[in-house]
């Protein structure tokens, strides 16, 4: 906007006019340029609301409608018993490892706990996964341990999935043949039961220190976990024969009490006196043997540490006796 000009031979009453219309055009003005400012901050503050919420978009991870396996879940698969349970899901969004730990329980209802790895077929799904984004190794850490550990994966992932399939032979399915149609009907009966487990991303833990790791310093990490295991087994069984203790110097001082009392007794009263006193003997019998179970069960965990520990030194020199990874 410009302002009015003076004429140089002006008089006082045109230089009078000449300065209220250079004020009043300066007004006019400074209104102009204010709305023209409260245009601008309009503009500019919802362009930057909207490229807030564009970036969060893009860095809040996607939310999902499957639901995640829990923690420690027992997950039946196979026909002879066999089970699937994820123990740790660790995640990294600033380098996008993802690292999964499984342990798979053979179903045997004695102690033996190896399982044969390569009669299991893990099959793999997700969001990312099926893009081929990410990359995937399998280690396995034990005899009944795998590691799953995903490189690349994008820190907002909805979610990835890993299936058990057991390959060992159903032996229901084998036997002596009466006729060819009894044989067919029975094979269609029986099917193998798969299980899928499945980790969301608002179910993960975030280590932001968490790196890719070798077959080696995860196996050295489980035996680690597995002697944590043991020693906090030992310390429930201490703190449970304590308390068993406790309850046998209860029910020794019931007895005592008791007994104080047979004096003055009639023979009626007498003889459910001695019956509540063998029940209290039975129990303290009861008490006794869940203490020598606990003991044993200390024994056997100590042992467990021992081998443990072997195994720990042999990894930690280099000697994997374990499958390979792939």
């Amino acid at each position: 906007m410009q302002n009015p000009k003076l004429k140089p031979n002006a008089g006082r009453f045109a230089k009078w006019w000449y300065r209220h219309q250079v004020k009043r055009s300066n007004r006019k003005y400074d209104i102009q340029d204010k709305k023209r400012k409260w245009t601008a901050i309009r503009y500019y503050s919802m362009l930057g609301i909207a490229i807030f919420f564009v970036i969060a978009a893009h860095i809040t991870m996607k939310s999902t409608n499957v639901q995640s396996t829990e923690l420690n879940k027992e997950m039946s698969f196979g026909n002879d018993g066999k089970s699937a349970v994820i123990t740790k899901r660790i995640f990294n969004p600033n380098t996008g490892t993802l690292l999964l730990k499984f342990r798979i329980d053979s179903g045997d209802s004695t102690d033996f706990t190896a399982v044969d790895l390569d009669k299991i077929k893990l099959s793999f799904d997700g969001d990312r996964y099926r893009t081929n984004d990410t990359k995937l190794m399998v280690y396995p850490t034990s005899q009944n341990t795998v590691a799953l550990q995903y490189l690349n994966v994008k820190h907002n992932f909805q979610d990835v999935q890993v299936k058990f399939h057991d390959k060992a032979v159903n032996d229901t399915n084998v036997g002596a043949v009466s006729s060819l149609s009894s044989s067919s009907s029975s094979s269609k009966g029986l099917t193998d039961q798969d299980t899928t487990i499945i980790v969301n991303n608002d179910k993960v833990s975030i280590d932001k220190e968490l790196q890719p790791r070798t077959q080696k310093k995860l196996a050295v990490e489980q035996v680690d976990d597995d002697i944590d295991t043991q020693n906090k087994l030992i310390i429930a069984n201490n703190n449970a024969i304590s308390k068993l203790n406790d309850l046998i110097k209860d029910q020794e001082k019931d007895i005592k009490l008791k007994r104080a009392q047979s004096d003055s007794l009639t023979s009626d009263e007498q003889q459910k006196l001695d019956s509540s006193i063998q029940n209290d003997q039975a129990r303290i019998t009861t008490l006794k043997d869940k203490i020598s179970d606990a003991k044993d069960e200390i024994r056997n965990a100590k042992a467990q540490i021992s081998t443990l520990n072997d195994n720990k030194s042999k990894y930690e020199h280099g000697k994997l006796d374990l499958p390979k990874p792939y």
